[in-house]
């Protein structure tokens, strides 16, 4: 699998949407969301080619920053741009998806518990909020009260209770 550095210009519009949208009831500020979805990814690229061996080498050769601490703080300065035409859910979602496979190399994105991950909890509510979003959503129904198969006939059901799973190899 391969990483890149998402460019400060992704993660920007990211927490500009999520910031800003209307109905916005974020838990964070724009800076810190964005800091936090850039060192994910930043951390994520280091980790997937550890022969860079440095953050600031992910940002020099992935980015063209001078720095990490760049990297980051352009990334805090597209967050702040209001002047981008707003993005559909269904894009958000899409951009989403490609932050998360540049950000989940590390270990801690999927092995800890999303409550000890800062980036992975921005990460979820985001998504959240896009699919939310989508259009639709707020009329679809809660829960699924269609139908469902006839019953099994009652040695059917023993037989199934029974019977050790078939394992193919």
């Amino acid at each position: 699998m391969s990483a890149f550095l998402c460019g400060p210009e992704h993660i920007g519009a990211l927490v500009d949407w999520y910031c800003h949208r209307p109905g916005s009831s974020h838990h964070v500020g724009d800076e810190e969301a964005a800091i936090l979805l850039a060192n994910a990814n930043l951390d994520s690229v280091a980790y997937r080619y550890d022969d860079l061996e440095t953050r600031d080498k992910v940002a020099a050769g992935f980015g063209g920053f001078e720095d990490a601490t760049e990297y980051v703080a352009a990334c805090v300065q597209a967050s702040r741009f209001r002047g981008r035409a707003p993005f559909p859910p269904v894009g958000i979602l899409y951009m989403l998806a490609c932050f998360e496979y540049q950000s989940c190399e590390t270990p801690e994105w999927y092995d800890t518990p999303i409550h000890k991950n800062p980036a992975r909890v921005l990460f979820e509510r985001i998504k959240g909020a896009a699919i939310r979003a989508l259009d639709g959503y707020d009329g679809a129904p809660w829960e699924y009260r269609g139908q469902i198969p006839p019953p099994i006939p009652a040695i059917a059901r023993e037989h199934a209770m029974y019977t050790e799973p078939h394992i193919v190899r």
